[in-house]
């Protein structure tokens, strides 16, 4: 039996295929249960599968929706793959698919077990505003870091990578400073341009194993070790990674683009205030 011939292989888990609209010399997989190529199928059979007590998901998941401000950079990718493999199905309504689908969603009055993740949870958050949203920012990270991590990422990324096909890739190959990129394209305050008004409890970078397993406690009531069961790598938000070395001119440049985000950031409370702890 070829390919074409085969029945699609289950997703239980709800895991992305590596197809990415920005990324133009990869097709899709195509299965009719691929959570990116079909993302309103794939939400019909896991809310079914919610309704009808599917592995007992039903004591474990959030009575409302959960809705995660993705601020670039920050692991927010990684978190929505460990709520993927822990079979919960994540929206990510960037995109005009998962945004139809998402809003359909809600205006239905669908609420326990939804997951959202995106960079437009502000736009989306403001289209419902019946709805109540249990929310989380993905996650605060000094500013520069953000910058220089985005800025970095594009330069040296490499073919099949999505941030190989960003739109200012070219740009940014031509500009030989983090400011210098930040400024000539308006990439200031990226923590605010995710958040907008909200203020969202925010997972911390320099914590984020920790952050995230309170948070999936908060919200799922599940015990978890994002190093041990999930593979995460502590080192990959190591706090003060990029600015180790920067020129100072450019540290002191990017202080003044992202005044709005680094006096926003004083304001903002973690999760750990908000337990209590």
């Amino acid at each position: 039996m070829n390919r074409a011939d085969a029945p699609p292989a289950p997703r239980r888990r709800y895991e992305r295929c590596n197809y990415s609209s920005k990324i133009g010399d990869q097709a899709p997989c195509g299965e009719r249960d691929c959570p990116r190529c079909h993302p309103g199928g794939s939400v019909d059979r896991f809310l079914d599968e919610v309704r009808r007590g599917g592995d007992g998901r039903t004591l474990t998941l959030p009575p409302q929706p959960v809705l995660i401000y993705h601020v670039p950079r920050t692991g927010g990718t990684f978190l929505a793959g460990v709520f993927e493999q822990m079979e919960i199905v994540v929206l990510r309504p960037d995109g005009a698919a998962d945004a139809e689908v998402t809003d359909a969603l809600l205006r239905a009055g669908e609420r326990r077990g939804v997951v959202v993740l995106a960079h437009t949870a502000a736009a989306l958050k403001a289209r419902h505003p019946d709805v109540e949203f249990l929310e989380f920012g993905a996650c605060w990270r000094d500013p520069y870091e953000i910058s220089a991590s985005e800025y970095s990422g594009i330069r040296n990324a490499r073919p099949g990578h999505h941030l190989f096909d960003h739109h200012l890739r070219n740009e940014c190959l031509r500009r030989p400073s983090v400011s210098q990129w930040v400024e000539q394209f308006r990439r200031t305050d990226p923590i605010s341009a995710v958040l907008g008004d909200n203020r969202p409890p925010m997972l911390r970078a320099s914590h984020y194993a920790d952050d995230v397993a309170a948070m999936l406690k908060l919200v799922l009531g599940r015990e978890v070790d994002l190093v041990r069961d999930f593979g995460f790598r502590p080192e990959t938000l190591q706090p003060g990674r990029w600015v180790r070395g920067a020129a100072r001119e450019d540290l002191l440049r990017l202080r003044e683009l992202h005044a709005k985000d680094y006096e926003l950031g004083a304001s903002l409370r973690g999760l750990a205030e908000l337990q209590g702890c």
